[in-house]
């Protein structure tokens, strides 16, 4: 017996649609297991044609087969049997890999095919018995670009067919296929909510929840921040099946440590994949990410006195921050231990309890919630100085009276010297002034004297002239006093000698 052999292997892959995704439906010896959810057998005449999943495949008779019922006479023109498998709506059939194999045996009136959706026969996919041979096959793999709704492996009758009696006159099998299907349509994404979306600035660990749904099902639900996917749920998914995800009822909550993140403005999408690979985001929600703390703040303190217990301080931002300042933190600390509080100003004041050093501590805290480093000024408190002692006056001795005394007042004449002397109780010096008329003019002398042990002299030298003529010779003492004597003053006549 002769037979005919066809066998190809056929490579020829379309371009992807574009913005359409894809995924592979597998079944057979391409599925874990041998597992066939996709292709259906169909048939119009189960009296002479018949199917069976016998996956994983073993042999030729084997797979996903389709054959003629043996012993049942002849089928009627139109019969038909054929595995198919149909794309979901609105999506397409672009691709197929399968390992096939279809037998037809020679004047038995059948015809093998392998169809697309329009009905037209795949290039190579079917065969003609030749003279000389008995049957046709073909078999071996395939690799083919198609752009259907649907494929069919299998064989009809077109006007009456002989069925047989101890071998199959027809017969389609499958052993592995994967269906590559392509999905032009985007999945829904819902909008999000939740405190990663909402306002006000953000630290932290947050989160949103979000849903969306495909006719294809999602296969996975993530948040993306900055275009970089954060946080992901994936779904389970059979790829056996021509639908292969489920939509799913609730909706998922992700989060995000935001602490990975940069200081600043930061855009978030929720986004929900479909089975295809297709991908839709949420328009991008704008947060400020702030999680540091402000720098410490430059502190300055009012002048004041060291022993005042009475203070101020102010304070200046640091800056570079991206939320603005909205508190202080204040402890005023002592030996005996620390009182604090918060403010909104930029100042402090109050008043040191105690001598000693005091400090005072601030860190600022944004609007945030971040709380920076502290700084540190030292507020000394001393004790004021013991006033200075009083002075004792030392009494002011009442001066007494000198006790002066002129004890020689004498003019020698011959000598021309006036000679004055005395005594007094105190010290320094006297003035001696002595007055004398010649040929009735007033004429004067005056020397000063110094006192010593109580005593002084004094020694007026006159002209010749008025010597030998003068006449009412008096003298007169003064003394200025000292530190324990008043001032004083006596008169004497001049005793005169020739």
């Amino acid at each position: 017996m002769k037979r005919l052999a066809i066998t190809a292997l056929t490579l020829l892959l379309a371009p992807a649609a574009a913005q359409a995704g894809t995924y592979d439906v597998v079944a057979c010896n391409a599925a874990a297991g041998g597992t066939n959810n996709a292709w259906a057998l169909e048939t119009n005449d189960a009296s002479h044609i018949e199917g069976f999943a016998l996956c994983p495949s073993a042999g030729t008779r084997s797979g996903l087969l389709v054959t003629d019922r043996l012993t049942t006479a002849g089928a009627g023109g139109g019969s038909y049997g054929q595995w198919v498998i149909h794309s979901p709506a609105g999506t397409t059939i672009t691709r197929i890999r399968l390992d096939r194999y279809l037998n037809m045996d020679g004047g038995t009136g059948w015809r093998l095919y392998g169809r697309q959706a329009d009905g037209t026969t795949l290039a190579g996919e079917t065969c003609t018995v030749q003279p000389g041979f008995d049957d046709c096959t073909v078999s071996g793999a395939i690799d083919r670009a198609v752009n259907t709704s649907s494929i069919a492996y299998g064989f009809d009758c077109p006007t009456g067919c002989i069925t047989g009696a101890t071998i199959h006159s027809a017969s389609a099998a499958i052993y592995s296929a994967t269906v590559t299907i392509s999905d032009p349509t985007a999945p829904t994404v819902g909008a999000p909510s939740g405190a990663l979306v909402g306002g006000g600035f953000h630290k932290g660990t947050e989160s949103v929840t979000f849903n969306g749904v495909d006719a294809l099902g999602l296969k996975a639900r993530r948040l993306v921040i900055d275009e970089q996917t954060v946080a992901e749920e994936a779904l389970a998914c059979d790829y056996t099946r021509m639908v292969p995800c489920a939509n799913p009822g609730a909706a998922v909550t992700l989060g995000v440590d935001l602490n990975a993140l940069a200081d600043g403005t930061h855009a978030v999408q929720v986004a929900v994949v479909d089975a295809a690979g297709n991908e839709t985001r949420s328009n991008p929600a704008t947060i400020v990410v702030d999680h540091t703390g402000p720098g410490a703040p430059a502190l300055t303190v009012s002048a004041r006195p060291a022993d005042d217990p009475r203070f101020t301080v102010s304070w200046s931002s640091p800056g570079g921050q991206v939320a603005p300042i909205a508190m202080a933190h204040w402890r005023l600390c002592s030996p005996s231990g620390c009182t604090g509080g918060t403010t909104s100003g930029t100042s402090v004041s109050g008043t040191l309890a105690g001598y000693g050093t005091h400090t005072l501590h601030v860190a600022l805290e944004d609007a945030a919630g971040n709380r920076g480093e502290e700084a540190v000024v030292a507020l000394p408190h001393l004790a004021p100085a013991p006033p200075s002692p009083t002075p004792t006056a030392t009494p002011t001795p009442t001066p007494v009276d000198p006790r002066l005394r002129v004890t020689t007042a004498t003019l020698d004449r011959s000598a021309r010297t006036l000679t004055t002397s005395g005594t007094a109780a105190g010290s320094g010096t006297v003035t001696v002034r002595v007055r004398y008329r010649v040929n009735d003019r007033q004429r004067s002398r005056t020397v000063k004297a110094t006192l010593r042990g109580g005593r002084f002299s004094a020694r007026v030298r006159l002209s010749r002239t008025d010597a030998r003529r003068a006449r009412s010779a008096r003298v007169s003492v003064s003394y200025g006093g000292d530190a324990g004597h008043r001032a004083a003053s006596v008169q004497r006549t001049v005793k005169l000698r020739r």
